[in-house]
């Protein structure tokens, strides 16, 4: 059940006949005051029953109010009698005269006096009942009949609980009515009361254009006002989750670009589990070759972005991108929850506008697939980085040195430093095992790879590389492993 609920109604100057014996009810009330503290917690009586049943049916989106929810977990009489009144009072629009309502939202029991009535609107102006009952009941364009609800509890824990502070909410949203009900806002008329029900306390919100031909509210602007007043309602409670929310989407494109790289370094071993995967990388990796400009998502043919979606979507049916997606999907849930019952659509993640950089990250690495570039241990945050060299990588690599190589940190980045680890060699000499990228080392990996403007020159990378590992760089070790690992793979084939 939403925290906030708004619903949005607007006025008719015709009473449906199916409705007008309920205006009798209204007046008398009889049947939905408050009971004796002796027999509030005795069961719905039948009369109160069949009038619920008749509301159900003939009031729209009443079964989703705030009372409704406490009548169905306690069928008590007195929860069906706080739905009675605030069903009927919230669709006093569709069974009263425009004149009354006016006259009923300003002076009923329960709402909280400013002067000698109810009403309010902008800072300053001057709120004359009578004046206000007769504009509304003349006017003849749309008037909306707005109601926002809370729950007592956040209501007295936000501060909610009296007119000042919805009289500040709702001053300061103004431009929020002009922009969803499409009104000019030098025509805006908005007024509104405060109810400080037991259960639930709410505000009467009128709107409507001083302009007869101006003004009309969609599904969408019902929504994106929802969010607004949650938003500011419950301003704490979002940071947390927002907060939440934030390092779930950090983590979601860090796996997603974790899982990608995988999966390439799988296919240069011929070994790849995700074959559709492979196939769509490797006809991207072709078609980028082929295209001009800038290789970003926005700068794509339709063609080839329907490539790197396919690839975006496959990506997330990965165990763990797909439980990290999930994780965020929840948390916006969450968010959405608090002013809106149903669940957020679940969308494919390449069609996430929040997670477009999964998709740039895909063509980056299809361009550097396609370049020849070598994938080597992949850690957390998908840059290439040294995790661990395994036992028998460190046995290869200290062949060249003839000593055993010291252990690298994981975790660590390409541009930190590991502290010099000095070991005594058998000949008595000093040998310091680091971990940088040194200049030496960046252009043996150029020549490795090649760039725009040169080819790879493999003789000259492997030369630079053996020399830096000689030093005691554990980059060039590792690489020249992985270089030795390949060319014994090739002559054994």
């Amino acid at each position: 059940m939403p925290k906030l609920i708004l619903r949005c109604n607007y006025l008719k100057n015709s009473p449906p006949a199916h409705l007008a014996n309920y205006i009798n009810y209204i007046g008398t009330r009889e049947g939905v005051e408050k009971v004796g503290s002796t027999t509030s917690s005795l069961p719905a009586t039948d009369r109160q029953k069949s009038l619920i049943e008749d509301i159900l049916a003939k009031i729209p989106d009443a079964n989703r109010m705030h009372e409704y929810h406490d009548y169905i977990q306690r069928p008590t009489r007195e929860n069906a009698s706080e739905f009675i009144t605030q069903a009927l009072e919230n669709n006093l629009d569709i069974i009263a005269k425009k004149k009354n309502y006016m006259d009923y939202l300003a002076n009923r029991p329960g709402v909280e006096i400013i002067g000698t009535h109810g009403l309010f609107s902008n800072e300053g102006e001057p709120v004359v009942l009578s004046r206000v009952a007769e504009e509304v009941a003349n006017h003849p364009g749309v008037i909306w009949t707005n109601v926002i609800s809370l729950r007592r509890e956040d209501a007295e824990r936000l501060g909610y609980d009296s007119a000042a502070q919805w009289q500040a909410l709702l001053r300061s949203r103004v431009q929020l009515l002009c922009e969803n009900c499409k009104i000019d806002s030098r025509n805006l008329k908005w007024y509104a009361a405060f109810h400080n029900e037991s259960h639930h306390p709410h505000v009467h919100l009128v709107v409507y254009s001083s302009d007869p031909s101006e003004g009309y509210l969609t599904a969408k602007g019902i929504d994106a006002m929802r969010s607004a007043y949650a938003h500011d309602i419950f301003r704490q409670e979002f940071l947390s989750i927002y907060e939440k929310a934030t390092e779930q989407r950090n983590q979601l494109k860090e796996q997603a670009e974790k899982s990608l790289l995988f999966l390439l370094q799988q296919m240069q071993e011929g070994v790849c589990h995700n074959l559709k995967i492979a196939e769509q990388m490797q006809l991207l990796s072709r078609r980028l070759k082929n295209t001009g400009g800038k290789k970003v998502y926005g700068y794509l043919k339709a063609d080839v972005k329907a490539i790197v979606n396919d690839i975006v979507d496959e990506l997330a049916k990965e165990e763990r991108v797909a439980e990290c997606y999930q994780a965020w999907l929840k948390s916006r849930e969450e968010i959405q929850h608090y002013y809106k019952d149903s669940e957020i659509e679940r969308i494919p993640l390449s069609q996430q506008k929040e997670l477009k950089s999964i998709k740039n990250m895909v063509i980056r690495e299809a361009v550097r697939f396609g370049e020849g570039y070598l994938y080597l241990e992949e850690a957390e945050t998908g840059m290439e980085r040294l995790e661990e060299i395994s036992e028998q990588q460190t046995e290869s690599l200290a062949a060249l040195q003839g000593e055993d190589m010291p252990d690298i940190m994981p975790g660590q980045t390409e541009m930190e430093e590991q502290e010099p680890d000095r070991q005594e060699e058998e000949h008595g000499e000093s040998v310091s095992y680091f971990a940088r990228w040194t200049d030496r080392y960046k252009e043996a990996r150029e020549y490795l790879y090649g760039t725009m403007e040169a080819e790879p020159d493999e003789e000259a990378a492997h030369e630079i590389m053996l020399e830096e590992a000689e030093q005691g760089n554990a980059y060039a070790m590792h690489d020249m492993g992985k270089i030795l690992n390949y060319f014994v793979k090739c002559q054994t084939k």
